[in-house]
């Protein structure tokens, strides 16, 4: 990834974590919500047909925050996330809401949603489809701007490694 990328995800996030979550409290209903968590879909099919454009990428196994971070430590860079541009299909909010969680934690945060995030140079943007979550920065860190704030993001999501 190089500063200026732009970071796009293929599709739509939160929606595993919230299935998770649905079966764990016993909550009936949320069909596509339940489907997403019970059967996941490798998405490389959106991104084939513009992969020479993009610079770096990595599938969102364990949330975007985590894949972000991933993405900026291989990179040198650093990376601003924009919290209203990330797509969570409305189930997916009122799954959060009925099971007392944020939409949003579960798209950083949750992961198994087998999209992907990818960066793209602003030459390319027109050549690429998805949606522009972020941009890649000099400044190292991962940075969110949610409610006209910018904050660092502290947390990251799950990690294989952490003891």
């Amino acid at each position: 990834a190089k500063p200026g990328d732009s970071i796009f995800v293929s599709g739509d996030l939160g929606s595993s974590i919230a299935g998770l979550n649905l079966f764990l409290k016993n909550i009936e209903g949320f069909k596509e919500v339940k489907k997403k968590h019970l059967e996941p879909e490798a998405k490389f099919y959106k991104i084939e047909p513009f992969l020479k454009y993009i610079n770096a990428m990595i599938d969102v196994s364990d949330g975007l925050a985590s894949e972000v971070k991933r993405i900026c430590e291989q990179s040198g860079t650093g990376a601003v996330i924009y919290a209203d541009s990330i797509p969570i299909k409305p189930e997916t909010k009122k799954a959060a809401e009925v099971c007392g969680n944020d939409a949003l934690d579960y798209a950083l945060y949750g992961g198994e949603d087998f999209e992907l995030v990818y960066t793209v140079s602003k030459e390319n943007l027109g050549k690429v489809k998805g949606y522009r979550v972020g941009e890649i920065t000099h400044k190292k860190g991962v940075r969110i701007i949610k409610d006209g704030k910018e904050e660092p993001v502290l947390k990251h999501g799950y990690d294989h490694f952490l003891k």
